[in-house]
């Protein structure tokens, strides 16, 4: 038979919990709610004798009641009030905090993209600077092209790209339009 082991350890365990349970006086039977009988709750004529109270003094335990409850309806208003405001606090701290951080993320990203790129931006400048050198526009513009993909506003690449444009359109009058156009959409976002 299996089993008997476990039942002899729950035993134990009942009796040594029954045992540690707390008792409210050491000569008194402990008195709840799974003890009462039913004659507790019964009253001599099955009523309960009170006092019988006079308008007046009912009119002054009501108005004593009804103050202690605004009192407490007042007190717990105030409590979640200041919850509420703390809370509203602290969520802006966090967001200001956590926009702070995106700033200085994208701070230190735009630093570690204009190191990478800041090579290989002077090369294509440099090598577009040698092909206008040669006359070769096509080129050169091609080269001063690249050199805005990695910096977009830059001012110096966005002026030889015209200059390169210009020089193509006076000789072999090819790309007018672009350089109006380039200097067109550099002015207006400047």
């Amino acid at each position: 038979m299996g089993g008997q082991g476990f039942m002899r350890h729950a035993s134990e365990s009942l009796k040594q919990n029954r045992g540690e349970l707390r008792r409210k006086g050491l000569f008194k039977k402990e008195r709840s709610f799974l003890n009462l009988k039913e004659a507790d709750f019964n009253t001599p004529n099955d009523s309960i004798e009170s006092k019988k109270l006079s308008k007046k003094e009912l009119k002054k335990y009501k108005e004593k009641t009804v103050r202690s409850r605004t009192k407490d309806e007042l007190y717990y208003a105030l409590i979640a009030y200041a919850s509420a405001a703390i809370l509203i606090v602290l969520f802006i701290y966090i967001a200001t905090k956590t926009s702070e951080q995106e700033q200085t993320f994208i701070a230190k990203e735009k630093v570690i993209n204009y190191e990478e790129n800041i090579e290989k931006y002077n090369y294509l400048i440099s090598s577009g600077d040698d092909w206008l050198k040669q006359q070769k526009y096509h080129n050169a513009a091609f080269q001063y092209r690249h050199a805005l993909e990695l910096f977009p506003n830059d001012s110096i690449a966005v002026f030889r790209l015209i200059s390169a444009y210009d020089l193509n359109c006076e000789i072999n009058q090819k790309n007018c339009k672009e350089s109006d156009k380039l200097l067109e959409n550099y002015v207006m976002q400047h």
